[in-house]
């Protein structure tokens, strides 16, 4: 990550407080996060130790002074972190970073309705570039998007378009047949280990419906413990997940209720298939 010395475009203290030190470009903030692979001093994460030793490296043939550490968190797609100035990039990178952006931030004031902006924006920068392709053709459109669609637009791209989503969405999928299998399993056999008794009930008078609702009632308690097992054996491997590989993770609310109706939605299914066998049965076979 680069930034300009001068603007404060990082919401974290830490950051502000260390922007100096960067600021000639021979040096860079590292993340604690960083995995061990990059060679911190105790070979476990890098520390108070790193700086104080005034320890240099490498980074694209180019030597940097590691100036200080910053806690934000690693990603799937890269397994350390460093902040430097634009001055510091631009000696990694061959071309102007000033005339060449990827990925530009703009601030907004509080009034402002950013729908709106976004839609000004987008309609001067297409007029900007249908004028400047007739002279550079190889110029491409900006994409102007909203904070919101920006997560959104990762969210679909680390989900659909990358292995590591298709292997997550792959495993919930089986999660919830192997799930759906072991409560038919367990209630099948309690309904057949006490056909005798629903035979009975029938006998009294006791409708099929009712029947029913006693074994689906066992789906819903089997999904509701499930649920809370699940919800606290979740949060202890976020946390050691975000321990080991410094990946921040956070339970939130619609992630927990998600989770919640779809363990229900898979007793309740595996319930309605145990049922099929005291659906069909008359009183008098039961006995």
């Amino acid at each position: 990550m680069a930034q300009q010395v001068d603007d404060q475009i990082f919401d974290l203290d830490l950051i502000n407080r260390q922007r100096p030190k960067i600021a000639d470009g021979h040096a860079f903030l590292i993340d604690r996060s960083t995995q061990a692979e990059y060679g911190p001093l105790d070979s476990r994460h890098f520390a108070r130790e790193d700086i104080e030793s005034k320890r240099t490296t490498e980074i694209g043939n180019q030597e940097f002074r590691i100036a200080g550490l910053f806690d934000l968190g690693t990603g799937l797609a890269a397994n350390g972190a460093v902040l430097m100035s634009d001055r510091g990039f631009q000696r990694l990178i061959p071309w102007n970073t000033n005339e060449r952006i990827s990925l530009g931030l703009i601030q907004l004031s509080k009034s402002a309705n950013p729908l709106k902006v976004k839609q000004d924006l987008h309609r001067r920068l297409s007029v900007s570039n249908d004028l400047d392709t007739t002279t550079t053709p190889e110029l491409t459109t900006v994409e102007v998007l909203t904070r919101q669609e920006m997560l959104d637009l990762e969210n679909k791209r680390w989900l659909w378009q990358t292995p590591i989503g298709l292997i997550f969405q792959l495993g919930v999928g089986l999660s919830l047949l192997v799930g759906a299998a072991i409560v038919y399993m367990v209630l099948a056999t309690d309904v057949a280990n006490r056909l005798s008794e629903y035979a009975t009930l029938l006998a009294m008078g006791y409708s099929r419906r009712y029947l029913a609702s006693v074994v689906m009632t066992q789906a819903i308690v089997l999904a509701v413990l499930g649920f809370f097992c699940a919800w606290g054996t979740g949060l202890l491997l976020y946390e050691i997940t975000t321990q080991f590989s410094g990946i921040p993770m956070h339970m939130n609310w619609m992630r927990v209720v998600l989770v919640a109706g779809l363990g229900t939605a898979m007793c309740c299914v595996s319930g309605i298939l145990a049922l099929r066998k005291l659906w069909k049965a008359e009183p008098a076979n039961l006995f």
